[in-house]
């Protein structure tokens, strides 16, 4: 046996090695040359260019032994080089570029060396069933063929509706990546693949596949399968496609979608958005303030108290919130009903005619576009309506309500409530408690009901009625009446109220529905008598006057007492064109 050193030029030059089984030192040039290795001992030099190395024992057809390659080491160098290896063994040094490495066949024993900064190269490898194999260090991508297993393989092909042979061993391989940024993708069979330091693409197979992305931020998928999958410390993106599938994101914030399937997510640690995907999934995001997506109405959302501030997005068209999640947004077309907890929730509605009850807490509800109705329950509560022709309803608690644009109904509730109709002619109501009410633009009416409320027409003809207690009343721009319906709205005994800002000529002052002399049947009107003076009858209206202002005095029963009585704040010439009597 000889040892035989061939120089090539710089041409694209072919090599053929077999079937001689002199040891051979192969030196190529720079151009794209293809090198078939010898029976012997081969040391190639592929020089630079992007090159093609073969050595395999098949000439002679599969599992031919005649023609057998020797082993071989090969360095490459500047280009995207391929080395294909078939049941031999060797060492491959790869050189810089992108280089790829096909190592094939049950007896294939190769070593691939790659150094820092020299590409981003791949393996293609058959591996024995149940085998481990780690990636190389500074290689990048790996990838696994054929799975062989009691002296045959499966192909693709064969495993396309993952139904294996009788008698045939369908356990996987285990792939160990390194500190590069590995993309690596399994067989068909039931494989591990963990994907070690760095941000790793982990893809699975048909079978049931665990997946480990470890460190860096990884991108894991299922495919086909029950898969497991483990996103370990990063920002993990996992994907379990088909299959009942266990998705864990671990550490820091991931984004975990179930896919098909009925599905267990666990978001781990960190602020995670969880997809539930078709089928009956279930959902625990973990510590963090977590995002849930759900489609389907017989997922479950499972967050601990004290879990994070976590938001659930549905396009589902009814949903009630769980325990231990604070919000709930919706995402779909048309109405929406959407429920709260006893948590502070915030619930917003879409386009559509919405229904929106906060329950217990101190919600915040949006209704946005539509015809939308806001229920805030107990607590002190903020609801917002939006767009459209609205209704907010108070109930118990400060709550503070906003209608926005259109012609919307605002109702308080109990307690001290904040009431803003925005644009539109706007009907509100601050029931009981003190109310603080603000009409803005439009045709607005407003009635304070029980309690010192602060009541602001704004733009607009406006109708305030102030109702019981001692009312702070502001007309602002426009032609608006102060209406009052019993003596007991404005008086001594149950507070006085002050009407700011009165425009003479433009604001009026209704007492048209108080029975002005009660010693008569009917309802009278009242007799204005003007500045000082009045003449001890029942139905008389006069005026005093003080620095602030004039004292608008009503006598219903005739004993010269003033049974009412309303500071009218900077006007002191008041006539009787200034009131509806």
């Amino acid at each position: 046996m000889a040892t035989v050193s061939i120089n090539f030029g710089d041409d694209n030059d072919n090599f053929y090695g077999q079937p001689y089984d002199d040891d051979l030192i192969i030196q190529m040039g720079k151009g794209n040359d293809t090198v078939f290795a010898g029976e012997g001992t081969n040391l190639v030099y592929l020089g630079a260019g992007n090159d093609v190395f073969e050595s395999e024992d098949m000439l002679g057809g599969p599992f031919d032994e005649s023609t057998e390659c020797g082993p071989s080491t090969v360095y490459g160098d500047i280009g995207n080089d391929l080395f294909d290896f078939y049941d031999v063994s060797g060492t491959a040094y790869g050189g810089k570029d992108n280089d790829i490495y096909l190592i094939k066949g049950m007896d294939a024993s190769v070593s691939v060396v790659e150094y820092g900064g020299e590409g981003i190269d791949t393996i293609k490898i058959d591996l024995w069933s149940k085998a481990t194999y780690t990636i190389p260090v500074n290689v990048e991508n790996l990838s696994v063929g054929n799975v062989y297993y009691w002296g045959f393989f499966s192909n693709t092909w064969e495993t396309t509706n993952n139904s294996f042979e009788e008698g045939f061993v369908d356990a996987g391989v285990t792939i160990i990546g390194n500190a590069e940024n590995n993309a690596i993708t399994g067989s068909d069979m039931h494989d591990t693949l963990k994907g070690g330091a760095g941000a790793d693409t982990v893809k699975g197979g048909l079978a049931n596949d665990v997946l480990h992305g470890e460190d860096g931020n990884d991108v894991l998928w299922g495919e086909h399968g029950n898969d497991k999958a483990y996103g370990g410390i990063g920002n993990d993106k996992l994907s379990g496609h088909g299959g009942n599938d266990t998705l864990d994101g671990g550490e820091n914030d991931d984004l975990v979608d179930g896919g098909g399937g009925n599905d267990l997510l666990y978001g781990g640690n960190g602020k995670d958005v969880l997809f539930d995907g078709a089928g009956a999934d279930t959902m625990n995001g973990g510590a963090g303030d977590d995002i849930y997506v759900v489609t389907d109405a017989t997922d479950k959302v499972i967050e601990a108290a004290g879990g994070g501030n976590d938001l659930v997005k549905t396009k589902l068209a009814s949903y009630t919130l769980g325990s231990e999640v604070e919000s709930l947004m919706f995402t779909g077309s048309g109405g929406f009903q959407g429920t709260g907890n006893a948590l502070t929730n915030r619930i917003t509605g879409g386009s559509g005619a919405d229904l929106l009850k906060g329950m217990d807490g101190n919600d915040v509800l949006t209704g946005n576009d539509g015809a939308d109705q806001l229920y805030t329950g107990t607590g002190n509560d903020y609801a917002s309506g939006g767009n459209g022709i609205d209704s907010l309803f108070g109930e118990a608690g400060n709550d503070s309500l906003y209608g926005n644009n259109d012609a919307d109904y605002l109702t308080g509730g109990g307690d001290n409530d904040y009431l803003d109709g925005g644009a539109g002619n706007d009907n509100m109501h601050g029931d009981d408690g003190h109310d603080t009410m603000q009409g803005g633009d439009g045709n607005d009416l407003m009635q304070g009901g029980a309690g010192n409320d602060e009541i602001r027409g704004g733009n607009g003809d406006d109708k305030i009625y102030g109702g019981l207690g001692k009312d702070k009343l502001y007309g602002d721009a426009g032609f608006d009446s102060f209406s009052y319906q019993s003596l007991n709205e404005s008086n001594a005994a149950f507070g006085r109220d002050f009407i700011y800002g009165f425009e003479q000529g433009k604001d009026r002052i209704d007492l048209s529905w108080i029975d002005a002399d009660s010693t008569v049947a009917g309802n009278q009107g009242f007799n204005f008598t003007g500045s000082g003076a009045f003449f001890k009858s029942a139905g008389d209206l006069w005026l005093t006057s003080s620095l602030l202002g004039a004292t608008v005095n009503c006598d219903v029963n005739g004993d010269a007492v003033a049974d009412m009585q309303i500071n009218v704040v900077g006007v002191w010439n008041l006539t009787a064109s200034d009131f509806v009597l």
